[in-house]
């Protein structure tokens, strides 16, 4: 159980840690850059990204570059966190890094299905991945078919739900990813309770039972409005895990005839009544806000707990979406007011 014994040195590292994320104006100023070039040199400033940026010729990179370089800091942050962890911490950080274990799963599937087996530059997670993780990265990055790249995870948690798929017609990329989804979350549902105790597991409970209600709703919505599936084939990508969103009202959003009864539905739910101004055009900004409340609730409540590392780890992925949201709009040329719209909500 968290304490202030247990969690005062690595609370108190977290907050150094926090000081260094982008505030709303450094956001803004970001999104005043008007080149990719220029919005490097801007994070090269900022401390976060000084030292990893120091050595680089913004000219030189691409965008995806970039992105690889960016992301790699969330991996330097939670090594640092493993590090100055103790024995019970490290056990949450273990069940948290199965996280990345699925991306970096979803990453190798995207390009084998994009014809570019044996193309995989694990350099930048393989010396992590070899600490934290029974998936060889390195023998996976040969793979050069799905059939390879199955059967080369047969001795780790992910190769059930993967090899299941052998029995239908082509499965699509959708299908291996969502079955990494719906493992992943199911997985960690099961062995919170074992890696957290009371208070501190009410409180995971509230951000991780959040999250995977939100995100059933979100893939309700697209499933049924955007492409037009059946319930049944609904029901079975839904994640099956029952937080505060209803049973009954998860089936309701299923089968609810036009989006108008969608958003009537979802009002009636926990978070459409906790986020007034949901409707089927919010969700994503609800997912976001709600999300964002939920970390921030457990770690004033339980300053001293496994949140305050979840909440950093999830604030700092989320600074990485938004520098890359950001980049990818400069890119594009948008006006600074438009991207900050995508980037500050």
């Amino acid at each position: 159980m968290g304490s202030l014994f247990s969690y005062g040195a690595i609370a108190t590292k977290i907050r150094s840690m926090q000081a260094d994320l982008l505030s709303d104006n450094e956001y803004r100023e970001l999104a005043m850059q008007s080149s990719i070039p220029e919005a490097v040199a801007f994070l090269r400033r900022q401390p976060a990204y000084q030292s990893l940026l120091s050595d680089v010729d913004e000219s030189k990179l691409h965008r995806g570059q970039i992105e690889k370089l960016l992301r790699k800091t969330i991996q330097q942050d939670f090594s640092k966190l493993y590090r100055f962890a103790d024995a019970d911490q490290r056990k949450f950080l273990n069940m948290y890094f199965e996280r990345y274990e699925v991306a970096a799963l979803k990453t190798f599937l995207r390009m084998l299905f994009n014809q570019k087996g044996g193309a995989f530059d694990i350099s930048s997670s393989r010396i992590i991945f070899e600490k934290h993780s029974q998936i060889d990265i390195a023998k996976l990055s040969t793979a050069s078919t799905i059939e390879e790249f199955v059967s080369f995870l047969r001795e780790t948690p992910y190769y059930p739900p993967l090899i299941r798929l052998e029995s239908m017609t082509s499965p699509t990329l959708f299908d291996y990813e969502l079955a990494l989804d719906i493992y992943y979350f199911t997985h960690i549902w099961d062995v919170l309770p074992d890696v957290v105790k009371g208070r501190e597991l009410k409180d995971l409970k509230v951000t991780y039972g959040g999250k995977i209600d939100l995100l059933n709703i979100q893939w309700i919505y697209r499933s049924r409005f955007y492409y037009h599936m059946s319930a049944a084939d609904i029901y079975a990508l839904i994640i099956p895990v029952s937080y505060r969103l209803k049973k009954e009202q998860l089936v309701h959003l299923v089968e609810s005839s036009d989006e108008n009864e969608f958003t009537a539905v979802l009002k009636t739910t926990h978070y459409g009544k906790i986020y007034p101004q949901a409707d089927s055009h919010t969700l994503e900004d609800m997912y976001i806000r709600l999300r964002d409340n939920m970390h921030a609730a457990a770690v004033r409540k339980n300053p001293y707990s496994a949140a305050v590392l979840d909440s950093y780890l999830y604030r700092k992925e989320h600074e990485i979406n938004k520098i890359t949201t950001a980049l990818e709009c400069i890119r594009y040329g948008l006006e600074p007011s438009e991207t900050i719209k995508y980037i500050i909500k």
